[in-house]
């Protein structure tokens, strides 16, 4: 059988084909090499931990209802003012001007209170667009850290077994008497 003569098959092959010997010698310090480095990937590392970036929106500077009119009593110290309130036109004057300043005041505390009320509504609006671009930033923040689980428990299964596999694929094709792999 070829493999019988171990010691002259490798001398043979070193004098025939010099070639396959630089080759194991490199394949030799290629394998001490990558023994003596550590490998060890740190997986943790590599996980997305970051919180989401985007803060959350502020709540929006709400401007405040205007001061509601005041008025001072109808003047009925004096003469005068007792014989001012006594007459109809003038009292229907002073409550008519009364009635429209309180008209006025509540006109502008509608706009005011409809102007607060949409800045409240877009500010709603804007959490609700945050909360779900947060949600969906974290969904793709998971599932690329699965990723890298599956990665991991991939690589931490697989390793060992794919190296000897390549190993044994690189020596079984080796024609050196010295390195080939017999089955």
């Amino acid at each position: 059988m070829k493999y019988n003569n171990l010691d002259g098959n490798r001398e043979s092959a070193k004098t025939s084909t010099p070639g396959p010997e630089a080759v194991l010698e490199t394949l030799n310090r290629l394998l001490l090499d990558v023994l003596r480095i550590d490998h060890m990937i740190e997986w943790e590392k590599l996980r997305d931990k970051v919180v989401f970036p985007v803060p959350a929106p502020s709540r929006p500077q709400l401007f405040d209802l205007p001061e509601s009119p005041t008025f001072g009593a109808l003047p009925t110290r004096t003469l005068l003012g007792k014989l001012l309130a006594l007459l109809p036109f003038q009292r229907l004057k002073i409550e008519s001007a009364r009635a429209e300043a309180l008209e006025a005041w509540q006109i502008q505390c509608d706009k005011v209170q409809s102007s607060n009320d949409r800045l409240n509504y877009l500010h709603e609006c804007q959490v609700v667009k945050w909360q779900k671009d947060k949600q969906q930033w974290l969904i793709d923040r998971e599932c690329q850290n699965a990723m890298l689980d599956t990665l991991r428990l991939t690589h931490e299964q697989c390793f060992a077994a794919a190296l000897e596999f390549y190993w044994h694929m690189v020596l079984s094709s080796s024609e050196h008497a010295s390195v080939a792999i017999s089955h």
